[in-house]
């Protein structure tokens, strides 16, 4: 369902294909993307199956939450259509501008999510030298299982967890950040 009212808070279109080619499916929102500038839908990853999506909504946050910390949001298919299931935010993405849900990626099995936050740190004393986190879905729902951070972005606007992708194991990640080194860019895998 479209929410009115806001500019720019962001939408995720859905599209089929049928005998009569491509048609919208769905139209997904987020349950707190309502703000103006949320920017819900600025990453989109989805399962191989496709009945799991993730959403990353960079300038978004929980209510109470600093301003743009952002989240990332997962939406599963099933008989009634498609539902928001679950709201990630990473652990150290509570600071302004964070800006968690950068970029996303799902693995096959739609079991493990990585997402980046290209303007969040660790104390290292340095800003936006950017994180990526991982979870993991089991019979407790989804949890963080680890923060991934570049040996060599250690510096402000390092930017790591511009850009992410995953393997369909959900065993190797490559992680950008572009603006490390000296704007040359870089990146890592980890397996």
């Amino acid at each position: 369902t479209k929410i009115s009212g806001n500019s720019n808070a962001g939408l995720a279109y859905v599209f089929v294909s049928g005998t009569g080619g491509w048609s919208q499916e769905h139209i997904l929102s987020g349950s707190l993307a309502i703000d103006s500038s949320d920017q819900f839908g600025n990453s989109v990853a989805m399962n191989a199956d496709g009945d799991t999506i993730v959403i990353g909504a960079s300038l978004d946050e929980k209510s109470g939450g600093a301003a743009s910390s952002g989240l990332a949001y997962i939406f599963v298919s099933g008989t009634g259509g498609w539902t928001e299931q679950h709201i990630l935010s990473g652990s150290l993405a509570i600071d302004s501008s964070d800006l968690f849900g950068t970029s996303v990626a799902i693995n096959a099995d739609g079991d493990r999510i990585v997402v980046g936050a290209r303007s969040d740190e660790k104390t290292t004393g340095n800003t936006n030298t950017g994180l990526a986190y991982i979870f993991v879905s089991g019979t407790a729902g989804w949890t963080e299982q680890h923060i991934l951070s570049g040996s060599f972005a250690l510096q402000s606007s390092d930017f790591f967890g511009n850009h992410i992708t995953m393997n369909a194991a959900g065993d190797r990640i490559v992680v950008g950040a572009s603006f490390d080194e000296k704007n040359s860019g870089l990146y890592r895998d980890w397996e």
